[in-house]
């Protein structure tokens, strides 16, 4: 006689006769109750993956990437068309004074022209003329007063007739009319002397009364030009600057270097942008 199959009463499966537990889901085929040695852990939860920290990267990164490569091809474009902070300074020509080529002795150049950014009321053309005039009694003046959007008191330009060699600047500090002239006027205490070709000269200039006093530069300069900024003023109950005298001793260019002074002053002139003061 055939032994029927034990029926599940938790799952209904068929076992063998012989079972005690169920084949399929392990409970007790006379009681239905799983026993307790055949607990099975629970599966685990399948481990969640915060992808958001990836979204947030990817969320600024692309444009961060666009912008840098924005950048980059503006500087490069800026920089092929010498424009930019990285494009390359005026191409200025170098050049360094042979003392075989100029064998004579410094001596008073010719000027051409002399104009000042004075702030004075009254000046003119005639005024700024006292500086070359070759005559102590009469002076150019200016206020003495810082122009607006600048931190000079004034500035002196004086155009060589020909390119030179310039050793020292030569002067007259104050008004050399008399003695209560010069007092009453402030001399030029700190001045900026520029170059063509971007020199820079820095100067400190003396209170000497009515007589004359030379800057000699470092080396001598080749230029067509000199612009002499002015800082600082002797302190004074008057505050009008005031200068009897100024003159440029050196040396004529010889034709090659006057062709260079030409391209010095046509790729950096003295007489270019100001520059701020250290």
């Amino acid at each position: 006689m055939t032994e029927q199959p034990r029926i599940c009463p938790a799952c209904a499966a068929p076992n063998r006769p012989t079972r005690e537990l169920c084949a399929s889901c392990g409970v007790g085929l006379d009681d239905g109750v799983l026993p307790p040695h055949a607990d099975r852990p629970e599966a685990p939860d399948p481990p969640v993956i915060d992808s958001s920290p990836q979204r947030e990267h990817g969320r600024w990164l692309i444009p961060l990437l666009a912008g840098l490569v924005g950048i980059g091809l503006l500087v490069l474009s800026l920089t092929l068309a010498g424009l930019g902070p990285l494009a390359p300074g005026p191409d200025v020509p170098s050049v360094e004074f042979d003392a075989t080529s100029y064998r004579a002795e410094a001596e008073l150049l010719t000027l051409s022209d002399i104009a000042t950014r004075t702030t004075a009321p009254d000046a003119d053309a005639e005024a700024a003329a006292a500086i070359a005039d070759g005559d102590l009694t009469t002076a150019w003046r200016s206020s003495g007063e810082v122009r607006p959007g600048s931190d000079l008191l004034d500035t002196i330009d004086l155009v060589l007739a020909d390119p030179a060699w310039v050793e020292r600047i030569e002067l007259h500090n104050g008004d050399h009319l008399d003695r209560e002239a010069y007092d009453g006027s402030s001399p030029l205490r700190r001045v900026r002397l520029t170059f063509d070709g971007g020199v820079e000269v820095f100067a400190e200039l003396l209170d000497v009364g009515l007589r004359a006093q030379a800057v000699t530069l470092p080396e001598p300069v080749l230029t067509t030009v000199v612009r002499i900024d002015v800082l600082e003023r002797v302190a004074g109950p008057n505050p009008q600057l005031a200068v009897s005298q100024i003159g440029l001793v050196g040396w004529g260019a010889t034709a090659g270097d006057a062709d260079v002074a030409a391209r010095r002053a046509s790729a950096e002139p003295a007489t270019g942008p100001t520059t701020p003061v250290p």
